[in-house]
């Protein structure tokens, strides 16, 4: 899908020459892993199912253990905001300002419930262009938002994510 830029008004510009290599020029963390809706939901189930997918075990449940750990945690250190060096591609912002949160070597954690109810302990990651997943391994739930627009913590997608978490978490 089309990359869009929104602009201080509100208003949506397409941005047809945004793209990123495919396949992306070196791995780089979460820059390069590309995937549909779908596959980012078979990728949350699996880990939900302690790294059992559809077609088999993909990761050891030891590994998934390792990927949820907060490893900050034992170093008396937190994960936080950040300031954005690049306007046009990300606000500044913080996930749940005010909770307490960590790294795993996967995803980040929060160490508290989050206000949209994720109880502590659970599992998120976002990606540039507005799109976020939590995995909630305690209550086998976890959700993704989807968008393509620009900057990062877009002022309608990010409440966007917000509340459609609030509405999971506090009506399962």
């Amino acid at each position: 899908m089309t990359i869009h830029d929104r602009a201080a008004d509100g208003r949506l510009t397409p941005l047809p020459d945004l793209a990123l290599p495919d396949p992306p020029p070196m791995g780089m963390g979460g820059r390069g892993l590309y995937a549909t809706v779908g596959e980012y939901m078979k990728f949350i189930r699996m880990i939900l199912n302690n790294g059992a997918g559809p077609d088999g075990r993909v990761l050891k449940p030891e590994t998934v253990e390792a990927m949820s750990r907060d490893g900050l945690a034992a170093m008396g250190l937190s994960a936080g905001g950040w300031t954005t060096s690049i306007p046009s591609l990300s606000n500044s912002g913080e996930f749940f300002a005010g909770t307490p949160e960590g790294w795993a070597y996967t995803f980040m954690t929060n160490r508290e419930r989050t206000p949209s109810g994720r109880p502590a302990n659970s599992l998120m990651w976002a990606g540039l262009a507005n799109c976020f997943y939590w995995i909630d391994r305690a209550n086998g739930i976890g959700g993704y938002w989807a968008t393509q627009i620009l900057p990062f913590q877009d002022m309608a997608s990010y409440p966007g994510f917000v509340e459609f978490e609030t509405a999971i978490c506090t009506h399962r």
